[in-house]
């Protein structure tokens, strides 16, 4: 299961032990899905069109909506989302019609095609979505995102 933080939050955490870098919080962090692992630079993979109503769903930093990290030894730190995420019912059926669902990804904007990625998970089961009326949601904890690299 690939999960964890992308290359630039990667780069910003040691920027900022080493380099004494101050680290910019999001303002919005936005779940996307994608139908393959998008690796650790978003660069495959493919996230679904505004066809069909697909959106990214936007959540606040915050302890409102996110877990606090935890970590045993030897094991990543962990962060789940403390809300259901569901994503807007279908309209039509979404661009990756073909192709399940598998990961979800962490964007900096709820804006398709933009947004600074910061990191990745597999879901649990691969979703469709091929017809209107069909609302994916993903419940607390549904989430896992980890700072691990593999």
């Amino acid at each position: 299961m690939a999960t964890g933080l992308s290359i630039t939050l990667r780069q910003a955490q040691m920027d900022y032990i080493f380099q004494g870098a101050t680290p910019t919080q999001p303002t919005t962090i936005a779940i996307g899905l994608k139908t393959a692992d998008p690796g650790d630079d978003n660069s495959t993979g493919t996230e679904p069109s505004s066809t069909g109503s697909y959106g990214r769903v936007t959540f606040s930093a915050g302890t409102t909506n996110w877990n606090a990290s935890t970590s045993t030894a030897g094991s990543p730190a962990t962060v789940t989302n403390k809300l259901a995420a569901t994503f807007p019912a279908s309209t039509a059926a979404w661009s990756t019609t073909t192709t399940a669902l598998t990961y979800a990804i962490l964007m900096s904007s709820a804006t398709l095609g933009s947004g600074t990625f910061y990191g990745r998970a597999s879901l649990t089961a691969g979703q469709t979505v091929n017809a209107s009326g069909i609302t994916l949601s993903f419940a607390a904890s549904a989430f896992s995102w980890t700072n691990s690299f593999t």
